[in-house]
């Protein structure tokens, strides 16, 4: 019988922690739970865009790196940390940065989570093209078709004038769900276009007015006399004391 080893304090070792069986159970299946709740990763807003249903998408002002990425970035005894640090500083910073990951827990399978990452690519590339950006969130000369990617003369959309926007600027980042190993390539698209028209108003600094609003003439005066321009003089309420203030001052 073999005795247990007493280290030289005379205390008897520590006893090993077990693991739960929920964390057991995740590290035996590999499988890593998504969270249900509404809130998006660290230092990101979660964009909220009805009828979305493959992706959760989520917004930053900020260029922030991909989470392998930042793991380097972390260590600076890495060894990759200062070839990551150097590619992240000469990286564009007037661009928008995209992310797309899958988690365990849609499929246990590479290949399809692989598969699910460049449906989701396909659609964001399209999506920002038929608003007149590329994949990087440059803004292009003209946007191009759906159909052929040609381009075509025109505006992308009635609500976003293309002269009046510029480069996005940002990062974002989609978290797939497992309703995207089933969605067609359309509906994808269709769910990147709510996304991207959502992300254009949260990268401009002024707000964007719609057609009618920006069609409508100021309003005129009741009197139909231009405005001199003075402001109006304030309506005082005269009392018993305002009186007396002005026969004896």
């Amino acid at each position: 019988m073999r005795l247990p080893r007493i280290p030289l304090s005379g205390h008897p070792p520590a006893p090993t922690p077990t693991p739960s069986p929920q964390i057991a159970a995740s590290s035996g299946n590999k499988v890593s739970p998504i969270r249900n709740d509404t809130r998006g990763p660290k230092g990101y807003r979660l964009v909220k865009v009805p009828g979305v249903t493959c992706f959760r998408p989520s917004f930053s002002p900020d260029q922030r790196p991909a989470y392998a990425t930042q793991k380097f970035l972390d260590d600076p005894y890495h060894v990759l940390h200062l070839k990551t640090k150097r590619r992240i500083e000469a990286r564009d910073k007037n661009t928008l940065w995209t992310m797309v990951y899958t988690a365990n827990a849609v499929s246990q399978y590479r290949t399809v989570r692989s598969f699910c990452n460049r449906k989701m690519k396909r659609g964001l590339e399209e999506a920002l093209a038929l608003r007149g950006f590329d994949y990087n969130g440059r803004q292009l000369q003209q946007p191009r078709s759906q159909d052929n990617r040609k381009k075509i003369p025109g505006r992308p959309s009635k609500q976003f004038p293309l002269q009046n926007l510029g480069n996005l600027k940002g990062s974002l980042t989609f978290q797939l769900l497992e309703p995207m190993i089933t969605a067609k390539q359309e509906d994808v698209n269709a769910q990147a276009v709510k996304v991207v028209d959502a992300v254009v108003k949260l990268c401009q600094p002024y707000p964007i007015l719609s057609g009618m609003q920006r069609l409508r003439k100021p309003r005129e005066p009741r009197s139909g006399k231009p405005s001199s321009g003075k402001p109006r003089p304030r309506a005082t309420l005269i009392t018993e004391k305002s009186e007396a203030k002005a026969v004896h001052p």
